[in-house]
């Protein structure tokens, strides 16, 4: 590294990746722009806690924003009066970045696009795009490709095993910028191109669990489905006779498997070996 390029910051990394991305944005199509020139309105959520009994508006969190997008199955709801419901509230074509979370989720992005009073909360980020210029949709997307990931990557710190970033280094981030009828048309392929990949990796789960029923089907054994989140319980003197308490090796669909196989001719595994 030149003693010029770590005027920015002492981080070997921060400099590692820098160098990669200047060799990736060598020469863009489109003019690249800082997310803060096209946003109109950045904010941190809020930082108050949540309720479970579903009292008040729902609150996005960390855990919402995934790698394949969001996931509203998991939702808690805060009590907010009409000042701060006004302040906090989420506007279709909001972007929400996760500003703590993992190294691979930090920095994840998506556009907002429910409908009703919703509000997000302290360890989110939310900006609010001019939409003459720039197509929420769009900028999300790029962000979460690895064209996008490598400026998060460069950025962001880990703190006590969890990654981070503040809304100063998302207002730095670099988007290409096409007109907006680019942009969008560019996102309609990647939608249709998203579906296509969910629909052919739905196809390769189906073959995978047909091969998986051929197989045990053949050999007469039980099929075996994820385990499950209810408990179970033992008897004493099965516990004693094993050699390990784990909670998994006496789950009832593996003892029941081990005792179809047991009702087969079998072998172990160390008498079939040739050993040279």
């Amino acid at each position: 590294m030149r003693r010029g390029d770590s005027a920015a910051r002492l981080d070997p990394q921060y400099q590692e990746v820098n160098r990669r991305k200047r060799a990736y944005y060598a020469s863009p199509r489109y003019p690249m722009v800082p997310l803060g020139k096209l946003a109109t309105f950045v904010q941190y959520g809020i930082s108050e806690r949540a309720n479970t009994a579903g009292l008040g508006v729902p609150m996005i969190r960390m855990n919402n924003l995934q790698a394949n997008g969001w996931d509203l199955s998991d939702l808690k709801h805060i009590e907010l009066d009409d000042a701060d419901l006004d302040r906090y509230r989420l506007l279709k074509g909001d972007l929400l970045f996760n500003r703590t979370n993992s190294k691979e989720l930090v920095g994840k992005c998506e556009a907002f696009g429910e409908d009703g009073d919703w509000v997000f909360a302290s360890y989110l980020i939310r900006v609010r795009l001019d939409t003459q210029r720039a197509v929420p949709g769009f900028v999300a997307a790029f962000l979460n490709s690895p064209a996008g990931r490598i400026q998060i990557d460069q950025v962001s710190r880990q703190v006590a095993g969890m990654s981070n970033v503040n809304a100063e280094e998302l207002r730095d981030l670099l988007i290409p910028l096409p007109d907006t009828a680019e942009q969008e048309r560019l996102l309609a392929e990647l939608e249709a191109a998203r579906v296509e990949r969910d629909r052919a990796s739905a196809e390769a789960d189906r073959l995978l669990y047909a091969v998986d029923e051929l197989i045990t089907s053949t050999l007469g054994l039980p099929k075996v489905s994820p385990p499950s989140r209810g408990g179970y319980a033992i008897r004493l003197g099965l516990a004693k006779t094993a050699s390990t308490i784990s909670a998994d090796y006496f789950h009832p669909e593996r003892m029941g498997a081990l005792k179809a196989i047991k009702a087969l001719p079998n072998a172990p595994l160390g008498s079939l070996l040739i050993i040279s």
